[in-house]
């Protein structure tokens, strides 16, 4: 009986320890919000963008949906391959893997391009 007081005794104390102690801060910071830049009027896509907005008005803009992971991959790739000005590239997860590096490689590419 007194081996489970003291287990149970032990238990508690290392519980309370835990609540004892406040989580660290983070380490990171997130910076400051911002937005993509404008299209600029030399880019790639500078016509389809120009198309999209005259027919769906100033400020909107357009999507196709892809259906495929390869067709995903191609677009993301000639995207980031016709880059002239910038690349807004937003991931919630960017994995390592084959498709992951392939796209770094290029994003890289596209930074010493300029």
């Amino acid at each position: 009986m007194k081996r489970i007081l003291a287990a149970l005794a032990l238990a508690a104390a290392a519980s309370l320890a835990g609540c004892a102690t406040a989580p660290k801060p983070p380490t990171w910071s997130p910076g400051a919000p911002s937005t993509a830049i404008a299209p600029q009027p030399t880019g790639a896509f500078a016509t389809l963008e120009a198309q999209v907005a005259q027919r769906a008005g100033p400020g909107k803009s357009g999507f196709m949906l892809l259906d495929s992971n390869d067709d995903g991959l191609r677009w993301r790739l000639a995207v980031i391959d016709s880059a002239k000005h910038s690349l807004d590239i937003q991931y919630y997860v960017w994995w390592g893997d084959e498709s992951g590096n392939i796209l770094m490689s290029r994003v890289i590419d596209a930074a010493q391009r300029g």
